[in-house]
């Protein structure tokens, strides 16, 4: 079985932005890329978003860099996200807040 970085990474070298959009699709199906959650009790709530940007040249993902002042993780390059708020009511709202926060783009 492939797993989501190799079918990411094959993605990423096709050359239209419809057979990429058409292939996210059917990988968020596969993957349950919507709706993966981890059970283990002892870790925070937590989303990340993987942002695709359809360029003239191609899909390119936004990536961000964590600042060098930060006690965790600090000056790691990331996908936005973080820990989820009390006021998110879904993990699909704290990565859409985080994207927010982190990059200034804002999804509907």
């Amino acid at each position: 079985s492939t797993c989501l970085r190799d079918k990411l990474l094959e993605l990423l070298h096709q050359k239209k932005s419809s057979d990429i959009m058409a292939e996210l699709s059917i990988l968020s199906k596969q993957f349950g890329l919507l709706t993966a959650t981890c059970s283990e009790p002892s870790l925070k709530s937590a989303a990340i978003i993987i942002p695709l940007l359809d360029r003239r040249k191609g899909v390119s993902i936004l990536l961000t860099e964590r600042t060098e002042n930060l006690k965790e993780h600090s000056g790691q390059i990331s996908f936005p996200g973080g820990k989820s708020d009390p006021l998110d009511n879904s993990l699909i709202e704290t990565a859409k807040r985080e994207l927010r926060e982190e990059v200034g783009l804002e999804l509907n």
